[in-house]
């Protein structure tokens, strides 16, 4: 596997400051999702959810570096989840216990126009992440 990939060090920094103001709860979960990469053989195949206690390090790893060899993008879900997220298989507001980011996925047009306007209104992000995606546009 090419260790690019899915740098651990990159990985550690985007948690640590996704969840670095959250005292997690005794149950408390979170949860990501693989989807395919837009322009790949995934593109549009079901996307596959996992949810873990926010300690499984080694757990989250292998679920990111399984995805990014099977060109499918990953994304944590800015929020801590009650448990009872796992039983029912899906992030919906009432299995949410906290929101801790504002998370835009800007992958069409002129992106950095559309940068410029989200900053302009809500001011400069605390993390900015270039997947390396190509858009239509190129």
């Amino acid at each position: 596997m090419n260790g690019e990939l899915c740098d651990p060090v990159q990985t550690e920094a985007y948690f640590t400051r996704l969840f670095q103001h959250v005292d997690f709860a005794q149950g408390q979960l979170i949860s990501l999702l693989g989807v395919g990469e837009k322009g790949t053989e995934r593109e549009g195949i079901k996307p596959e959810r996992q949810f873990l206690p926010p300690t499984s390090g080694a757990k989250i790893m292998e679920c990111l570096r399984r995805w990014a060899e099977w060109h499918l993008a990953s994304f944590a879900v800015p929020a801590v989840l009650h448990g009872s997220a796992a039983i029912a298989g899906d992030v919906k507001l009432d299995k949410v216990a906290l929101m801790t980011a504002i998370i835009l996925d800007i992958d069409s047009g002129d992106i950095a126009g559309k940068c410029a306007f989200v900053t302009d209104r809500l001011g400069k992000p605390s993390m900015t992440i270039a997947s390396g995606g190509s858009t239509s546009e190129g």
